[in-house]
C-alpha cells in the first residue's frame, strides 16, 4: 500500500507539480548556509590584536553575531546569520569596522559580493546583501503537489487557483495534505537534527531509538490538514510525540496497514518518533492548558477545528486517545 501511494504521488507530481522560483538573492538559505564571509588581507598587525565592531542600517535582527576568522593564511570578517524562517527576501546593510585597540587596523579589503571596503579607511567595509529561501510557486491548477527538500526549495507560494496541497517531505518519509484557499506563502523547512532541548530528552531516554522530524519555523496553515509519517521499521512498536511549550505530548494515530502515523494539525511543529514510551510526557490537564493557550497547534482530532480540506486525506489524529494512554500510566524509559 505504501509503495502504491508513492507511485501515485510520483505520477501526479509530474502532472501538477509547482514551479520553482529562483530568488535573486545574494545568500540563499537552505538550513545549512548560516554565514557570510568577507575577506581581507592583514598588514603588520597581529591577528590576535584585532577587534571588530558593527553599525547596522537594515536587517540587524537577521544577524546573530560578527567575528574575525583565520583560515591558514586567509582572513575573514564572518557575519553569522540568525535563524530566519520567513518567506520574503530581506536586506542586510551596515558598516563593519576592524580596529587594533583605538586605532584603525592595518588591513586591506578584498573584493567580494557582500560589501565594499573603503579605499581610504581600509579597515571599514560597507556591507549590503540580501538573504532568502528558494520558493516553489503553485501551478495555475486545482491542486499544488510538490516535493519539499533542499534541491527544490522549502518555501511554498500557492496560486489562488490551488484548492488542495500535497507536500512530500522527501528527506523524511512523510507528507502533509491540506486544503488551500488563497493560502499565503509558508516556509516548510524541516530537519532531523536534534536541538539542545531534544538532546536532553534523548539522554533522559537513553534506551530509546528516537527519530526527529522538526519544523523550526512552525508554519501554520489556514486549515487543518493531515500529517503522515511512515515509520522506519514496521516490526517495532512506535510512539509519536510532539514537543510543546509544556513538554512532550503523545499524538497521532497509528495505521497498521500503511505502517504510519497520521495527525490532524494546522501548525507543523517538532515531533519525536520513538520505539519506546518516553519519560517527561505531560499529563492530560497540562496538555489541555497548553492546547488552549496556543490554539494554532495540533488539533488532535477535537471538534473545535473541523476543517480538514480534501476528502482524500489519509486520516485524522486522535490525540485524546494518546492522552488517555498517558493518563493510564503507559509511560516508561526510552533510548537512542
Amino acid at each position: 500500500m505504501k509503495k502504491l501511494l508513492a507511485l501515485v504521488l510520483a505520477v501526479s507530481m509530474c502532472l501538477g507539480m509547482g514551479v520553482m522560483a529562483f530568488a535573486a538573492v545574494d545568500v540563499t538559505l537552505d538550513g545549512d548556509t548560516n554565514e557570510v564571509k568577507i575577506p581581507f588581507t592583514l598588514g603588520n598587525d597581529k591577528f590576535s590584536d584585532l577587534k571588530v565592531s558593527t553599525k547596522w542600517d537594515d536587517g540587524k535582527k537577521y544577524v546573530d553575531s560578527v567575528e574575525l576568522e583565520k583560515e591558514g593564511s586567509k582572513y575573514y570578517v564572518v557575519v553569522n546569520l540568525a535563524d530566519y524562517y520567513g518567506t520574503d527576501e530581506e536586506d542586510i546593510s551596515g558598516t563593519i569596522t576592524v580596529k587594533k585597540g583605538s586605532r584603525n587596523a592595518d588591513i586591506t579589503g578584498t573584493d567580494n559580493e557582500f560589501g565594499t571596503w573603503d579605499t581610504e579607511d581600509t579597515n571599514e567595509c560597507k556591507v549590503d546583501f540580501t538573504i532568502g529561501w528558494e520558493t516553489q510557486e503553485g501551478p495555475a491548477d486545482e491542486d499544488f503537489e510538490a516535493d519539499i527538500n533542499k534541491a527544490n526549495g522549502y518555501v511554498i507560494d500557492p496560486d489562488n487557483a490551488n484548492k488542495n496541497g500535497v507536500f512530500t517531505f522527501t528527506e523524511n518519509d512523510a507528507q502533509y495534505e491540506v486544503k488551500l484557499a488563497k493560502q499565503d506563502a509558508l516556509n516548510l523547512f524541516y530537519t532531523s537534527k536534534p536541538t539542545s532541548e531534544i538532546k536532553k530528552i534523548m539522554v533522559k531516554n537513553s534506551s530509546a531509538d528516537i527519530e526527529v522530524f522538526s519544523f523550526p519555523g512552525k508554519p501554520s496553515f489556514d486549515f487543518s490538514g493531515t500529517l503522515t509519517y511512515y515509520v522506519s521499521d514496521p516490526d517495532e512498536k512506535w510512539h509519536m510525540y510532539e514537543l510543546t511549550s509544556s513538554g512532550l505530548k503523545e499524538v497521532g494515530k497509528y495505521d497498521k496497514d500503511d505502517d504510519c502515523f497520521t495527525l490532524k494539525t494546522r501548525t507543523l511543529g517538532t515531533y519525536l518518533i520513538s520505539d519506546k514510551t518516553l519519560k517527561g510526557v505531560v499529563d492530560e490537564e497540562e496538555e489541555d492548558k497548553d492546547s488552549s493557550s496556543s490554539g494554532s497547534g495540533s488539533n488532535g482530532g477535537s471538534s473545535s477545528n473541523p476543517e480538514t480540506g480534501s476528502s482524500s486525506f489519509v486520516g485524522v489524529a486522535i490525540a485524546l486517545g494518546a492522552v488517555s494512554l498517558v493518563a493510564a500510566g503507559a509511560v516508561s524509559v526510552k533510548r537512542k
